[in-house]
């Protein structure tokens, strides 16, 4: 999505959004948010390849389990008014400004920024004066560190001109010293120019050399489309390639842009009425294409594995049969065995015997299995022997089964080469399922034991948007300490009093709690104790690795290596509890 289509697009979503309350935000995958405002729907996808945002009206199934960071967009976004959504000029960073309403009156004024940075997209959410209250991201390092607490700073493009400001002596130098290091007018383009992509590149590109325009003049000529009012919201595809009459696997190439383009006049074309449906459209033929590419791939390697297993099979089969030929000569080497018994020369693993079945009754020395008695030796050969009759009848059928399923599988192979759309490949992936090919696409996933543990603690979220666990009993104090905390996590229990285990998470690994954040779970360690009633209690706080388990201690009993303490009133804070 480059920065002209966004344009469009983030006016198009200040239309739908201003002066509506937000009502939810939810998490709707890994680095996927859905924003609910009254009857509108905002997704904003924070993929590192196509991060994006569009209005959607289609149901995009329950909600997942809020991680922290959700947990504090709900809590500041939730009832606020949406105010404006605008785009950062020439660059892809949307900020959507929230106003506090009469339903939430405690949370200021706030914004939330996206940032839809190709490799590095992220989601910041700022406060009034522009201190980062929470980023999907951090980034510690580096020019532009994004950690709670900092100010907010926008992307610097290094070095890139305006392309609406640009004189025309500066763009014929620029396309100059690029056609002299044999670069594209394209890449020329999108690499000196503020917000240029390389699809409008690539399009001044045709303009010039097919259409043979003046650089310049094919140049303005996009420029001035890009500027329009009115977008024109468009998909492009390539033409599906042709293997002989087959349609090609690899998949199609999609471009969203806002306006038509004269290099894809050969493109199958979609339009829409606006841009929301368009990008909405662009993500479903994304997805589409990775669920081809990904039951491709299923395909081929459970075909490959099926083909190396049955060769090794076949060969296996080839040399047992060889073996199985020799069955003739085992029953003789019972036999004679048996009837040298007393005469039998015996040396290490051979022994010489009278070869009874030549007329001149010759020596022959057979290998044998020197821990076995003569006698078990010939039964040994009698049960080989017997073995090797069986087999000569069994393992021809076998072989050419094998021989047979393997000729079925490269002709499944070779067909999977021309298979070119997801509803002819899935059909083919659940032929190979059937024939016992390929394991199923969607494994059941086993129950997991973490709705069960989410059960044995309350959570809460401090004022600093960190996380707090309380456990419920005694024995849930020891699975929360030493089963959920991490070593950094801070730990806190009241003094002299039976009571819950309090963790405060630390997945930024802090040096020490923020004095509020603090203060909330000290109150906490002492509402949920046997000293509630006490106006005043003491808390020891420490980290969890300094908290140790002696052998033979009761449930909920530790002992601390090293801890701080603080003073303060059992009364619960008036912070969220966070619902499961």
């Amino acid at each position: 999505m480059d920065n002209f289509t966004l344009k469009h697009l983030t006016g198009e979503i200040n239309k739908e959004l201003a002066g509506r309350s937000i009502t939810d935000v939810q998490k709707r995958g890994e680095t996927t948010f859905l924003i609910l405002a009254s009857k509108k729907r905002l997704l904003i996808r924070l993929e590192p390849q196509y991060p994006g945002l569009y209005l959607t009206d289609r149901p995009s199934g329950a909600p997942e389990k809020p991680n922290p960071f959700a947990i504090l967009l709900r809590g500041y976004l939730k009832g606020s008014k949406v105010a404006d959504v605008e785009k950062v000029p020439l660059d892809r960073v949307i900020k959507i400004s929230c106003l506090p309403t009469s339903s939430v009156p405690c949370y200021p004024s706030c914004q939330l920024i996206v940032e839809l940075i190709p490799r590095a997209p992220n989601l910041v959410l700022v406060d009034s004066k522009g201190v980062i209250l929470a980023s999907f991201r951090h980034r510690s390092k580096g020019s532009r560190p994004l950690l709670p607490g900092k100010s907010y700073q926008e992307p610097q493009p290094a070095g890139k001109l305006n392309p609406f400001s640009i004189s025309e002596a500066d763009y014929e130098e620029l396309i100059a010293d690029g056609v002299k290091q044999k670069i594209s007018i394209g890449k020329i383009l999108a690499n000196n120019l503020l917000g240029w992509s390389l699809i409008p590149g690539t399009e001044v590109e045709h303009l010039t050399y097919q259409e043979n325009l003046i650089p310049w003049e094919a140049f303005q000529q996009v420029r001035e489309k890009l500027s329009q009012e009115e977008p024109t919201p468009l998909l492009y595809l390539r033409p599906q390639a042709k293997r002989g009459s087959m349609p090609s696997p690899i998949p199609r190439e999609v471009i969203l842009v806002s306006m038509p383009l004269c290099s894809k006049s050969e493109w199958e074309v979609k339009r829409f009425s606006t841009m929301s449906q368009a990008v909405e459209e662009f993500y479903a033929i994304l997805e589409e294409q990775r669920l081809l590419a990904r039951v491709r791939r299923s395909a081929e390697s459970a075909l490959r594995k099926g083909i190396a297993r049955t060769e090794t099979l076949i060969a296996h089969l080839k040399d047992d049969l060889q073996r199985m030929e020799q069955s003739e000569q085992l029953q003789r080497y019972g036999e004679l065995l048996v009837a040298n018994l007393h005469r039998a020369h015996k040396e290490g693993d051979t022994v010489r015997l009278l070869n009874y079945y030549d007329p001149q009754q010759p020596e022959v020395t057979i290998t044998i299995n020197p821990r076995l008695s003569l006698y078990q030796n010939a039964q040994r050969f009698f049960h080989q022997a017997s073995k090797a009759k069986r087999g000569r009848a069994i393992i021809p059928v076998r072989l050419e089964e094998a021989e047979k399923r393997l000729a079925h599988l490269r002709e499944y192979q070779k067909s999977l080469g021309s298979i070119g759309d997801l509803a002819t490949l899935l059909a083919f992936y659940q032929k190979l399922e059937r024939e016992d090919v390929a394991p199923p696409l969607e494994r059941k996933k086993k129950p997991s034991a973490h709705l069960e543990v989410r059960k044995r603690f309350r959570k809460y979220l401090s004022s600093d948007g960190l996380e707090i666990l309380v456990g419920k009993s005694s024995r849930d104090n020891d699975f929360l300490t030493f089963k959920v905390a991490s070593p950094e996590d801070f730990w806190l229990h009241v003094v002299g009093y039976a009571g819950s285990h309090v963790i405060v998470r630390n997945p930024d690994h802090r040096h020490k709690l923020p004095p509020a954040s603090l203060r909330e779970a000290s109150q906490i360690a002492g509402y949920y104790s046997k000293a509630r009633h006490s106006s005043n209690v003491t808390v020891h706080y420490t980290r969890r690795k300094w908290v140790k388990k002696q052998k033979g201690m009761s449930p909920g009993k530790v002992l601390l290596k090293a801890y701080s303490s603080i003073v303060v009133t059992a009364d619960l804070p008036s912070i969220k509890e966070i619902e499961d």
